[in-house]
């Protein structure tokens, strides 16, 4: 598993350190994904930083702050940290940096962001939403990502999610949760 999260921690940091605005969108939503599928908080938790990432990224005035410069290199150093520590086995001491990143996106978030929802908790919703995309229930979905019911439930609904996704029967979600928790 710390191999996994290594490998992620490496894509986040090229993504970022490459202004990957796009890149970062996907990653977030893949590492939502595999997060659900393996049940690891800490692909969650780097999904929320590549997403805030790709938000921050979007806004002129926030990459061309004083305080950009600050977050830029600390979150690079949280990441290299994050990345030596669970190439040792520390898994715990791991998660522990990378949820430091995500209180560093919220202090920036913040300071300089206009966001009618924080980064964070918007971050939290499109994760839910992949995860329901992917099977979870709604309950489930927020259980693991700390969203708002009512917000995913909403989001879910005005996205048109279940358009792009084809919907599948309660026994067939069943089964494939089954499947993939065997």
């Amino acid at each position: 598993m710390a191999s996994e999260i290594v490998g992620e921690l490496r894509l986040l940091q090229k993504r970022f350190r490459e202004r990957d605005v796009l890149g970062l969108k996907d990653l977030a939503e893949e590492l939502a994904s595999e997060s659900f599928i393996l049940q690891d908080p800490s692909l969650l938790d780097l999904s929320l930083v590549a997403y805030a990432c790709s938000k921050f990224l979007e806004k002129p005035y926030i990459v061309e702050s004083e305080e950009w410069h600050d977050f830029d290199a600390n979150l690079m150093r949280i990441l290299d940290q994050s990345t030596i520590v669970f190439k040792q086995g520390r898994e715990k001491d791991g998660r522990a940096l990378v949820h430091t990143a995500i209180m560093l996106v919220e202090s920036l978030s913040g300071a300089l962001g206009r966001f009618v929802t924080s980064v964070i908790e918007k971050a939290r919703i499109k994760a839910g939403a992949q995860m329901y995309a992917h099977g979870a229930s709604l309950g489930q979905a927020c259980a693991l990502t700390g969203a708002e019911k009512r917000a995913l439930a909403e989001y879910i609904g005005i996205t048109r999610m279940l358009d792009k996704y084809a919907t599948l029967r309660v026994n067939e979600r069943l089964a494939n949760a089954e499947r993939l928790f065997a």
